[in-house]
């Protein structure tokens, strides 16, 4: 083994060091809280889920709320999880936005379960973060289900895969996770690594939103 990459990072994790101390160059896909001396690559979830709340704002909407990863997930400090939340909440606040945050399993019933709260908690809700790949459809599902068409009634963002967000029932306006780019990008830090190149220790790419048909304008009820 001449080097490695590490995925799954946590903000306090583990295997940091280990990695410091091992004679093998090493890149990690996500960011530790203190990733200091270490070279890390990513998508910049933090910039992510200020952009999704930052649009909905655009189009008027007050009340919003995130449905985030699994409640696992944020238990073990998973890094891109953690990043999330803090850009929401962050653009949230900033807006003067109500908002909140609420981690969900990866199942229809759970998505049904966090609508029901959602509605029954903040009754006034126009606009909703999903960051919860397997549950973007049923959520958007049981929403209506309950009475509130997307987007007439909800905004949806996301933040998943272009190809999940352009094949749901209602196409959803999305921050793309650019894993391609992210892996390819990452093998070339440890290439030139391992050729005795430097290289920057922190490389975020910038979020893109790509405007589809899950959101507008927020309807003024008289």
């Amino acid at each position: 083994m001449d080097a490695l990459i590490v995925m799954d990072v946590q903000l306090h994790d583990p295997r940091l060091p280990l990695l410091r101390a091992l004679d093998r160059p090493s890149v990690l896909i996500g960011f530790p809280a203190r990733p200091a001396g270490l070279t890390c690559i990513d998508l910049d979830f933090k910039a992510a889920g200020e952009l999704c709340v930052e649009r909905l704002a655009g189009l008027g909407h007050r009340v919003v709320a995130l449905v985030g990863s699994p409640p696992e997930v944020y238990i073990r400090g998973t890094a891109f999880a953690q990043r999330v939340v803090e850009g929401f909440t962050a653009a949230a606040d900033r807006g003067g936005l109500a908002s909140s945050v609420h981690p969900c399993e990866a199942s229809p019933a759970a998505a049904r379960r966090v609508a029901e709260q959602l509605l029954r908690e903040q009754p006034a809700l126009t606009g909703v973060v999903v960051h919860d790949e397997p549950i973007l459809e049923p959520l958007i599902d049981a929403f209506e289900q309950l009475g509130l068409r997307v987007p007439v009634d909800l905004s949806v963002t996301a933040i998943c895969p272009d190809e999940l967000a352009e094949n749901v029932r209602v196409p959803v306006t999305s921050v793309a996770i650019p894993s391609t780019e992210v892996g390819a990008r990452a093998v070339e830090l440890l290439m030139r690594k391992l050729g005795g190149t430097d290289v920057p220790e922190a490389t975020l790419l910038a979020p893109r939103l790509t405007e589809r048909a899950s959101t507008a304008p927020r309807t003024l009820t008289p």
